[in-house]
């Protein structure tokens, strides 16, 4: 496990994220066509509709930390090739330098895609935090958070060192139901 995150560093990080909010840009640069809604129960999502992180300081992790999340109905044999790297990586989602607004929103919009698209096995590279200016790596954590919430997600796990390591997480993903 990596190392400890003191009292005062968790305070400190949370003192620094009370008063964030999740803003839309109103950039016409990065304006796009809307999204096709997805249903998900009674309503529908779109890529626009960001997801809420609210960190307790439980929840922190640090950059050396693995990351292993498992939602249930994937095989034994699947996760372990999964979590070895050994299952084809169909899409990958590289978030260095982007902000933490930034970070969601792509994130979103890339499960969203590569699941409309049929695409099952990813990446997603967050980095270790290291030229964070936060105690704890900001975009890392907000992955963990995110893809725990986004329902399209079965599992995810840290990377082999070899496409990225603790910097970057494969994830899994359900399939869409087929048409009839």
């Amino acid at each position: 496990m990596g190392k400890k995150i003191s009292d005062e560093d968790k305070a400190l990080f949370r003192n620094a994220l009370k008063d964030a909010k999740i803003q839309k840009s109103d950039d016409k640069r990065y304006t796009k066509k809307p999204a096709s809604p997805v249903k998900y129960g009674d309503k529908e999502i779109t890529e626009e509709d960001p997801i809420i992180i609210h960190y307790s300081e439980n929840d922190l992790i640090t950059g050396d930390d693995k990351l292993f999340y498992h939602r249930g109905g994937v095989s034994p044999r699947n996760l372990r090739k999964l979590s070895q790297g050994n299952l084809p990586c169909q899409a990958t989602l590289d978030l260095h330098g982007h902000t933490s607004q930034e970070a969601n929103e792509q994130l979103i919009a890339f499960i969203k895609r590569c699941q409309q698209q049929g695409l099952k096995h990813l990446r997603v590279i967050h980095g270790r935090g290291h030229r964070s200016n936060q105690t704890a790596p900001v975009i890392k954590n907000l992955v963990n958070q995110c893809l725990r919430q986004l329902p399209e997600v079965l599992v995810f796990a840290s990377c082999s060192p070899k496409d990225g390591g603790v910097g970057a997480v494969y994830v899994l993903l359900k399939s869409l139901p087929r048409n009839r």
